[in-house]
């Protein structure tokens, strides 16, 4: 366990955009107290053996404007991609399954 590190990357500048402020909030620090790096405002560019590439956005504190990117190369071991929030068809299936009392 003392080997393992998780990092979530996220293209936006919020988790779970979705859902309310307070919800959002309480996502990351969730995550963040269970130990998960979560990055934001940055998306994975390339992933290789060994190695994932990200790119960050910079963005001026005055304006908000994107001023440009951060690259940088994090170690890895293993890599899990995932995207999006909605179920996939198979969990929709298994749920459709269910009585209405479950």
């Amino acid at each position: 366990r003392n080997n393992v590190r998780v990092i979530l990357v996220h293209s936006g500048s919020d988790l779970v955009p979705q859902f309310e402020p307070p919800l959002r909030a309480e996502a990351l620090k969730s995550l963040r107290k269970k130990g998960v790096e979560v990055i934001l405002n940055t998306r994975v560019s390339e992933v290789g053996d060994g190695f994932a590439k990200i790119s960050t956005k910079v963005v001026d504190e005055e304006t908000g404007e994107v001023i440009g990117r951060d690259e940088s190369t994090v170690v890895v071991g293993l890599t899990v991609w995932c995207a999006g929030t909605a179920p996939v068809s198979f969990v929709s299936q298994l749920l459709d399954q269910l009585p209405e009392s479950a």
